[in-house]
């Protein structure tokens, strides 16, 4: 999928919104903190639900795992 950051603006520069589209979990925050700083303080912040599909992961595997005669709760 196509990484974008979507960068909107009001009329009167008070208000600046800053989403990404393409990314997931906390690469979606390291890639827009380069503006975050230059823009200055963060009043509000939403995430939306890509932020929280993001997988754990340890060594290239999955924390979430499966074994043979278990059940995950």
């Amino acid at each position: 999928m196509k990484q974008e950051i979507i960068i909107e603006i009001d009329k009167g520069g008070d208000r600046v919104v800053v989403e990404t589209v393409g990314e997931s979990g906390r690469q979606c925050m390291e890639t827009t903190q380069f503006l975050e700083e230059t823009l200055g303080e963060i009043v509000t912040r939403r995430l939306k639900s890509e932020y929280f599909t993001e997988r754990a992961r340890v060594k290239g595997r999955s924390k979430a795992h499966h074994h043979q005669g278990q059940r995950n709760p």
